[in-house]
């Protein structure tokens, strides 16, 4: 059963819903660069494009597992748009399970263009979040990338020799988050405090106007 969506205005872009606004306020808080509904693909409208190393284009629908995007008709959509760049999914929490077949914790569901995914469920595979260390710019960059296909960091491109990438977990053991924390701005768990401030963003934003 769909939600309703309640539109909503974030840095004056209205949003169809409050759940693209909170992943736009997410998008900012983590350094990603965004635009919004894009472009028509032959009926398919992305609800955002990112603007990293590689274009990926992202739909977003409230849905915790990738069995609920089987049940809608956004993968035909998606599938009848042809289109020739990733497709990442994102959900009602940054959280969803994973496609079955895999323990890894995604954050979205990821359509791999470069043809190395296709293991698990037809072209879609879990989308990890990437934390990499950078000494030149002393701060973390935060990326994504498909467990099973390319492992390039969408956003950043490839992890620069000598940083160190680490796949976020929230189920690690408290020792090696603490060893962790060593190569982050803070803890493991900073993510999952970036989805909560982004909802605090948007929580009291009313409708349109």
């Amino acid at each position: 059963m769909e939600i309703a969506a309640i539109p909503t205005t974030y840095k004056g872009i209205n949003f169809r819903s409050r759940l693209e606004a909170r992943w736009a306020a997410f998008f900012d808080l983590i350094g990603w660069r965004w635009e919004y509904e894009p472009l028509d693909l032959n009926g398919w409208i992305p609800d955002f494009v990112l603007l990293g190393e590689e274009k990926v284009l992202v739909e977003i629908r409230p849905y915790f597992t990738f069995a609920d995007w089987q049940k809608s008709e956004q993968l035909q959509k998606i599938d009848r748009a042809m289109v020739d760049k990733d497709v990442l999914l994102l959900n009602a929490t940054a959280f969803p399970d994973p496609i079955p077949g895999d323990s890894d914790e995604p954050f979205g569901y990821l359509h791999d263009s470069s043809g190395w995914a296709g293991s698990m469920d037809g072209d879609w595979t879990n989308a990890k979040f990437t934390a990499n260390f950078s000494p030149e710019r002393d701060k973390t960059l935060y990326d994504f990338s498909s467990v099973e296909g390319s492992w390039t960091g969408r956003m950043e491109g490839e992890h620069p020799k000598g940083h160190c990438p680490h796949v976020f977990s929230f189920r690690e053991p408290d020792q090696y988050r603490a060893f962790c924390c060593k190569w982050m701005d803070g803890t493991p768990r900073l993510l999952e405090m970036f989805w909560n401030k982004a909802g605090n963003q948007v929580q009291w934003k009313g409708r349109y106007g």
